[in-house]
């Protein structure tokens, strides 16, 4: 028998499940919105995720373009017109662009700006990042110290040299003339000592001394290639009178001394 169809109410498993769905629809929608949104965003960078660096293709114009390895630097590399290049940098003066090289793409070269042209739409040559070449650092290693062995002497040569030392120079000067003026003195004047002497060498340096009426020494003056000394008395007790005998000697650089050569002056007071 076939039950009234007025009678008859919804299953409730079909209510339950249409119920426990419609809550979630708004949800659900906004979860796609956001994995949309999100996904963009990080794909441009909002995210943390850097933007790629900005390059350009372009196309080399003229013809025969020499590709250098540095702004204005070596010529590596040449290039035929109407080649098509990916411009990376420009340097800092941007008068030259760098290009990854057509013929060896693992290989970056420089080009002039003005024979570079950027594709429609293209960012320009002129917003690239700048970049240069980096500076060459050169580094020595130090050379190896070699010991070098002492050599001996050879038998009858001194250490130190190839030649024996030179003998000493042993001449001794001589004095040619030796002469006062005047030779006898009143009264405590003065006498001038003159001597002229020679050496194989030369003569350094001539001394007198004097004993008798007045002791001392003294060295004399050359002057005019005489060597002269003059004399006053040295005595403060009073005046001096008697005979003064000078003995001249002559030296040369070695050491040497002259025989010495005597002169007398005689002193006399009257008061």
């Amino acid at each position: 028998m076939s039950p009234d169809p007025s009678k008859l109410t919804p299953a409730a498993p079909a209510t339950a499940a249409a119920g426990g769905l419609l809550p979630w629809l708004p949800w659900i929608g906004a979860a796609i919105v956001v994995a949309v949104v999100g996904g963009a965003a990080g794909a441009y960078g909002a995210f943390g995720t850097p933007a790629p660096a900005k390059v350009s293709s372009a196309i080399v114009l003229g013809a025969g373009i020499q590709a250098l390895d540095c702004p204005g630097g070596a010529a590596v590399e040449q290039l035929v017109g109407g080649e098509r290049v990916l411009a990376l940098k420009r340097s800092v003066d941007s008068h030259y662009v760098q290009v990854r090289n057509p013929y060896d793409i693992n290989q970056l070269v420089w080009l002039p700006a003005g024979l570079v042209s950027a594709d429609k739409h293209e960012p320009a040559i002129g917003t690239l990042d700048v970049a240069g070449c980096p500076t060459p650092t050169a580094s020595l290693d130090p050379l190896p110290v070699v010991p070098v062995a002492p050599v001996a002497p050879a038998p009858g040569k001194p250490a130190g040299g190839g030649h024996p030392a030179p003998p000493k120079e042993t001449v001794k000067p001589v004095i040619v003339k030796a002469s006062a003026s005047p030779t006898t003195v009143l009264n405590n004047g003065p006498s001038v000592l003159s001597a002229t002497a020679t050496d194989n060498v030369g003569v350094t340096s001539v001394t007198v001394s004097w004993t008798g009426a007045d002791t001392g020494s003294a060295a004399m003056h050359l002057v005019a290639g005489v060597w002269q000394y003059s004399f006053s008395s040295n005595r403060t007790d009073g005046p001096s009178y008697g005979n003064v005998v000078f003995s001249v000697v002559a030296h040369d650089a070695a050491g040497n001394a002259s025989a010495p050569v005597t002169v007398t002056v005689e002193r006399q007071f009257f008061g």
